[in-house]
């Protein structure tokens, strides 16, 4: 598609519903702005980063985001998270072209990987306490969020044609009303932490088949309850999740 407005591709870029040159099937992809689809930016959440949506129109791979027709710079305002498999299988070095392992010892998040800077704070890079294991594990506080009902959210896309087992250590520091800590995967809480643990713990949560995104969420007053209300249970010593050694392995 050649079409200009004005002079410049607007204002959205395009989504190509012709089977012969798109990977987009229009009546599967049933998703509320299909002028998101190849704008640049990937939508991990709402269903876009699907094959039915042509893992949207390419914005989460770096190898298929369309910078000549996208409207945002592909990569700058929202992270990639790659799950198209035609992708992932061929940067993918390791034995099992799914498996994934992080422990953080490198000091920085992978780009490829992570997605940190989604919330109303962003999860860090620490080493204050100490970790799981080596030096380094990753936390989110409750004092970093500015706002009430606020969040600190860690993304991570999960791509297996045959599901499996996605192990993490956590300690969380967490107590209801305050802060708490939930765990979604696609739209789907399937864990929550509403007081403190004694310790690290290990944690298994089982994925199934297919492309999915999993959201570790740490949320500041996660009712939304007014100040006055807050202040009759006493306020805590500030809340912070920490998790380390998180690992995907394939059925």
């Amino acid at each position: 598609c050649k079409t200009k407005e004005g002079g410049e591709y607007g204002p959205f870029g395009f989504f190509c519903l012709d089977p012969r040159f798109g990977n987009m099937d229009e009546k599967k992809c049933q998703v509320e702005n299909l002028e998101w689809i190849g704008d640049g930016g990937c939508d991990t959440a709402g269903g876009y980063n699907t094959p039915e949506c042509g893992w949207d129109g390419g914005d989460c791979c770096e190898d298929t985001c369309d910078s000549e027709y996208a409207f945002y710079p592909c990569g700058a305002n929202q992270a990639y998270v790659c799950m198209d498999p035609s992708v992932v299988n061929k940067e993918t070095k390791s034995d099992s072209p799914f498996s994934f392992q992080d422990g953080f010892e490198s000091g920085v998040f992978d780009p490829l990987h992570w997605d940190v800077d989604d919330g109303d704070a962003e999860w860090k890079i620490d080493d204050s306490k100490p970790a799981a294991e080596g030096n380094y594990y990753i936390s989110a506080r409750t004092g970093d969020i500015s706002l009430d009902f606020g969040t600190a959210k860690l993304k991570h896309g999960i791509q297996s044609f045959g599901g499996g087992v996605l192990s993490f250590d956590i300690q969380a520091l967490v107590q209801i009303p305050f802060d708490d800590l939930i765990i979604m995967i696609d739209d789907d809480v399937v864990a929550e932490f509403s007081s403190a643990t004694t310790g690290w713990e290990r944690q298994e949560l089982d994925i199934p088949t297919g492309p999915h995104l999993v959201q570790w969420i740490h949320r500041k007053n996660p009712s939304n309850m007014l100040e006055a209300d807050l202040k009759l249970f006493g306020y805590p010593d500030e809340g912070v999740t920490m998790i380390d050694n998180i690992a995907f392995q394939p059925s």
